[in-house]
């Protein structure tokens, strides 16, 4: 038996500003639910975390590329 796919919602991020509240949470469609969110490579910018329930959120401290993999 296949694992089911799990898809996250939204697949790419709106961009956020440095010194600028943001807030985004991921929606996971698919699989068997409760979902747990963690950053396991990459890194997310300072001052900004992902909950484990989902939210990315925080004040950034400085602009760029934050690559977090699926």
């Amino acid at each position: 038996m296949a694992a089911p796919t799990v898809v996250l919602a939204p697949a790419r991020l709106p961009a956020g500003q440095a010194g600028v509240a943001y807030s985004q949470t991921f929606l996971a469609i698919g699989g068997t639910a409760p979902y747990t969110f963690a950053v396991t490579a990459g890194a997310t910018p300072v001052r900004v975390s992902l909950s484990a329930s989902g939210t990315l959120a925080g004040t950034p401290s400085a602009g760029g590329s934050f690559p977090l993999p699926a």
